[in-house]
């Protein structure tokens, strides 16, 4: 069996402890996304796709929100031998493992940026702003750091803001994220949770 294949039988292993934010639904959400922008901008899908079925890993429950800001190296180094139990070859463990490490708004990494971790990146944050990434938003800040939902919606709206999309397809299929602002400002307005 292809070490892919392998991988992909073991994920929903991997992801059941993960906090509800991040869990085995984001990622294959964010899988969709990564092969069509993966696609359409050239991207390596033998180092992008396993990269982004792993991209998560490190964010186990009850781990927020310490290792939040460290999570695409943590699960970096998770990965690498996740990798090697599949059966993937060194070089492509490291390629794969480089590419988790550049997902993270939080965590900036030194690593050389790659076509892969760009469609990484932008498949992450294309499935946040949506409805469905507002609510994952919602409910992880609720659970795990007890924050009251009209501040959370607050933050929400900054982090819609601050990030730029990284490829050409990802600008393009970001163009709604003003809905999504649109939408959590609405809530503010009302000053309170439908």
């Amino acid at each position: 069996m292809e070490p892919i294949k392998i991988l992909e039988t073991k994920l929903s292993d991997l992801y059941k402890d993960n906090s509800c934010e991040h869990d085995l639904g984001h990622v294959l959400r964010v899988l969709k996304l990564a092969k069509t922008i993966g696609k359409k901008e050239g991207a390596d899908l033998f180092i992008l796709l396993p990269a982004v079925m792993l991209h998560d890993i490190a964010l186990k429950k009850g781990t927020l929100p310490e290792n939040n800001d460290k999570h695409a190296v943590l699960g970096s180094e998770m990965a690498k031998n996740i990798l090697e139990e599949c059966g993937f070859k060194e070089e492509k463990i490291d390629k794969i493992c480089s590419t988790i490490k550049q997902h993270s708004l939080d965590n900036p990494t030194d690593e050389p940026r790659t076509i892969e971790g760009d469609c990484l990146f932008d498949a992450d944050k294309l499935d946040s702003i949506t409805s469905c990434g507002f609510a994952r938003y919602l409910q992880e800040q609720a659970l795990e750091k007890n924050t009251n939902p009209l501040e959370a919606s607050k933050i929400f709206i900054d982090f819609l803001k601050d990030f730029e999309f990284r490829t050409q397809t990802g600008k393009e299929m970001g163009r709604d994220r003003s809905e999504a602002i649109k939408f959590c400002q609405k809530i503010i307005e009302s000053g309170e949770l439908c």
